[in-house]
């Protein structure tokens, strides 16, 4: 365009110069769509080949159990791809990953006798599951999270999130806190790391006329979760939770802000129901949440997940 007056003020001009803008606008526009167009080819290429053979979602909220056993008076190691409750129960130790974070427990069968631990002596199906739900969330949110998990047993819920960044406090009736106690030395998380998720273990009976003092203690703390995991049973050896106790430690836990999560394995449904019925009693708000997609715990659809709050 070269010896072409445009700054002639003619009609032809000025046609040209705007054609000439507008084309330009055109021109510009439309590489500007390639280049958007050709960088999310390039994206979704990359994507695509990045998790060929994956699926994005399950990877998050993959669980691993691996569990240490004795066959044939051998011990081994297993990984479970799917629960088995007998299998699991029945081991010396467990190993479980979840989101970068790994944790192990050990377990004493002869502790589940009444008088001694009892069913806080070894794992149960629903704290696995609340697991796999809690790592379906965005993980930054329990970074300085504070928590208390109720009936922790080995407190492996509690210890999750502990290792994930939460201050959490491990509660239990007095012979199971001894076993809480090794579950925090074997994780490392007996002492006190500033800069880090933390747990300490202390006793809390449901039922206990003194328990006044540790319910306040801890609600003192401004608690974002409660949690609990099978705490809706029928004990023909030892004793069965009363779900009045329950649900009242639970309730003068929560503030408005606080989430209460519970994972409840549906056995005799007249207990169940009596369990649901309470919660509904206290809480003004009480849901059912979807079973998490977990491949670990996707046969344990008898365990199910409930969101309290006393919005």
């Amino acid at each position: 365009f070269q010896g072409i007056p445009l700054h002639t003020h003619s009609p032809c001009a000025d046609n040209f110069t705007r054609s000439t803008r507008e084309s330009q606008q055109h021109h510009g526009s439309l590489l500007l769509d390639i280049s958007c167009a050709t960088l999310l080819i390039q994206h979704q290429d990359h994507v695509r080949r990045w998790t060929r053979g994956l699926d994005v979602p399950r990877v998050r909220r993959m669980l691993t159990l691996k569990i240490e056993t004795w066959e044939d008076g051998e011990k081994v190691c297993k990984t479970l791809d799917t629960l088995d409750r007998w299998e699991v129960q029945g081991a010396e130790s467990v190993h479980l990953q979840a989101s970068g974070v790994s944790l192990q427990f050990r377990q004493n069968q002869r502790l589940l006798s009444a008088g001694e631990a009892g069913v806080g002596a070894v794992l149960w199906e629903s704290a696995l599951v609340l697991a796999a739900h809690l790592v379906q969330q965005p993980l930054h949110r329990y970074v300085g999270a504070r928590v208390v998990e109720l009936g922790a047993g080995l407190g492996l819920v509690g210890l999750l999130l502990a290792k994930l960044g939460a201050q959490v406090v491990l509660t239990d009736l007095n012979q199971v806190v001894p076993i809480l106690q090794a579950s925090l030395e074997a994780n490392d998380l007996a002492r006190h790391r500033p800069t880090a998720g933390n747990a300490e273990a202390m006793t809390l009976d449901w039922g206990a006329v003194d328990r006044g003092n540790t319910v306040e203690g801890l609600r003192q703390r401004k608690l974002d979760l409660v949690l609990a995991a099978d705490c809706c049973y029928d004990d023909q050896v030892g004793s069965t939770p009363d779900p009045n106790q329950f649900f009242t430690v639970c309730h003068q836990l929560c503030n408005a802000k606080t989430s209460c999560l519970l994972a409840v394995e549906r056995r005799r449904e007249t207990t169940y129901d009596k369990f649901i019925a309470c919660a509904k009693r206290r809480f003004s708000k009480v849901r059912q949440l979807p079973h998490p997609a977990a491949a670990l715990v996707a046969d344990s659809r008898h365990v199910e997940l409930w969101s309290l709050s006393i919005e």
